[in-house]
């Protein structure tokens, strides 16, 4: 696989970082994963979270993985073959499956996008959440915490130092 720099330098909004995400950042991650929930990760990468909620989840079956970029479908299809990884637009997904998830994780650089996607995007999180569903993200900045709050209300942030780079980690509950 291409060195995660390359990948950024090609791919910045696509790629999000410019390295895999710390073990303290997917323990953060993983945190409110429950062994019964059906789970959605948008934006995977090469895994380094899912790897940290798969060990909480009963069964693989129970995650679903959605990535954009070819080369990183095909790692989490390797390392993950019992899960469902789909090489798709995480939004055309969201769309199609409302109140399916339990709990959606994701990857996806948001800061990078334009505020109106961004919106649009968190919107269809929680449309394809169950109600007292979660959302958990993380990102490198506070820059989307009150649109969060506008949307779930409810909105926890936690910081890990020990990522590069040093990484935030929402967790927002559906409430209706």
């Amino acid at each position: 696989m291409q060195n995660w720099l390359i990948k950024f330098f090609r791919n910045p909004v696509g790629i999000g970082s410019v390295a895999a995400s710390s073990r303290s950042l997917g323990r953060l991650v993983a945190r409110d994963i429950t062994p019964e929930m059906a789970v959605l990760e948008l934006g995977p990468g090469s895994g380094a979270l899912t790897s940290h909620v798969l060990a909480k989840l009963k069964t693989p079956q129970q995650l679903t993985l959605v990535e954009s970029d070819e080369e990183f479908v095909r790692v989490c299809t390797e390392r993950f073959p019992d899960s469902d990884v789909r090489h798709m637009d995480a939004e055309i997904l969201l769309k199609n499956s409302p109140g399916r998830y339990d709990a959606i994780v994701s990857g996806i650089p948001f800061a990078a996008l334009p505020a109106k996607t961004r919106q649009r995007m968190f919107q269809e999180v929680k449309n394809a959440l169950k109600p007292g569903g979660i959302f958990v993200m993380f990102q490198y900045s506070l820059t989307s915490k009150n649109e969060l709050k506008e949307l779930f209300g409810n909105v926890t942030t936690r910081f890990t130092p020990w990522n590069i780079p040093p990484a935030f980690a929402y967790t927002c509950e559906k409430q209706d």
